[in-house]
């Protein structure tokens, strides 16, 4: 992660070169994505829980576990209390925090200082000096993350085996390496079958962000947790406040009308409950593979099936006008995938909301660049590309200072080797 390295930060034509000002104008742009609310929509979710989650109650040992598990160089948050302190002392306040952790889980509320988050904006790629080139990492409370991971460890097990099976973003067991490998396995069989594939990669735009509050918790409602647990999601999820901290300043607070916090441990739990019923919009025979909020639908085409992955496009639209997500049709790519010499879908068009979409022979998908053929030549040629730039970088710096062949080969093996 690179934080904020610029001098100073344009808003229209003036410079911001200010700290405070530089603060509050990230503040202003990261408060502008949330959503505004919406009017509560029926829910169309394909799982009715026959099961029901509507309390938690934690133990002392499991408290205990979350205190010793933190890690004691992490910041100071908003609240001032150092990992560090809460680790060494977490025999002794564990007792404590369990009794004030199950007085919230059992009254529905979560304390409003627990709600409150120092943004550290860090710099995505392009023009270091415009806010919408930030993305915002929420730093919590350690005290109020310690509650969520013990939360987080009652809900998994109820919410997990409800989620999409194509789903591998943030589940135990799944990773990047499962979906990629399952995905275009699917694919090379068709492939391998004289059949071509059109695969659509989306963009959904600052999806974690526009999650609504109301809509989310009609989902949890719909996948069994109810109660006195129900009322502290939404105790959880109202009245949040952020505020910017940028070379020893901070910002005014701004209010968190919607989205999840990035960089908190229910956040990502809660955003996969958000978008699992996207799949359910798609008919049959064309497939959605997620990864979080990375997805990709896909299916065999010729020309006369062109029409139905259109339509499961069109209803992938219709799923984010209802609940309250935007794609970027700019940033959604298509691929025709074929073995052949020609491709005969190659000329067939898509469009995302009457605009149409670009079509690649290769593109980057989940770290792995895939070219259209599922050959690795792209793939190879652009690691070692990274790795001869860092290894010109050594060359530059370090050729006449370091001479030894040992401290050499060690440097190579530490900052080339790994991208190899």
């Amino acid at each position: 992660l690179v934080k904020i390295t610029a001098n100073f930060l344009r808003d229209n034509q003036s410079f911001i070169t200010d700290s405070r000002d530089k603060a509050n104008l990230l503040n202003s742009f990261f408060h502008s994505v949330f959503s505004p609310a919406q009017a509560t929509t029926t829910s169309n979710l394909p799982f009715s829980s026959d099961t029901a989650l509507s309390n938690i109650q934690l133990t002392e040992n499991e408290v205990f576990k979350a205190l010793d598990g933190l890690d004691p160089s992490k910041a100071c948050r908003p609240d001032g209390i150092p990992g560090k302190l809460l680790k060494m002392t977490a025999n002794i306040i564990a007792p404590s925090l369990c009794y004030i952790y199950n007085l919230s889980l059992s009254q529905g509320v979560v304390p409003a200082c627990w709600k409150l988050a120092n943004i550290t904006p860090v710099f995505k790629k392009d023009d270091s000096t415009l806010a919408s080139n930030y993305r915002p990492i929420s730093l919590l409370s350690i005290i109020s993350k310690t509650f969520e991971s013990c939360v987080y460890n009652h809900c998994y097990p109820h919410l997990s085996p409800r989620f999409y099976h194509l789903q591998h973003g943030f589940l135990r067991g799944k990773s990047t390496v499962t979906q990629l490998l399952h995905v275009y396995q699917e694919i090379l069989d068709h492939l391998a079958g004289g059949k071509e594939v059109d695969t659509i990669h989306l963009d959904l735009s600052k999806a974690f962000d526009r999650v609504q509050h109301h809509m989310l918790l009609n989902k949890l409602e719909q996948y069994g947790i109810s109660g006195s647990l129900l009322q502290w999601f939404r105790s959880y999820l109202s009245d949040r406040y952020q505020r910017v901290a940028l070379d020893g300043t901070l910002s005014d607070w701004l209010p968190v009308t919607s989205g999840v916090p990035q960089g908190s441990i229910l956040g990502p739990l809660l955003f996969l409950v958000y978008i699992n019923d996207m799949p359910e919009y798609v008919g049959q025979g064309s497939s959605i593979a997620l990864f979080a909020d990375d997805s990709k639908l896909y299916r065999p085409i010729n020309s006369a099936s062109h029409h139905l992955l259109q339509s499961d496009l069109s209803g992938l639209l219709y799923w984010s006008n209802d609940w309250g997500m935007t794609f970027n049709p700019s940033k959604c790519k298509v691929m025709h995938m074929s073995r052949k010499k020609v491709c005969s879908s190659a000329s067939l068009q898509y469009h995302l909301n009457d605009k149409p979409l670009e079509s690649v022979t290769h593109i980057s998908d989940l770290g792995v660049i895939v070219s259209k053929d599922l050959s690795w030549a792209n793939h190879i040629e652009d690691i070692c590309t990274k790795a001869n730039k860092t290894l010109g970088l050594i060359k530059r710096v370090c050729a006449r200072d370091i001479v030894d062949a040992n401290t050499r080969k060690l440097l190579y093996c530490a900052v080339v080797r790994p991208k190899l």
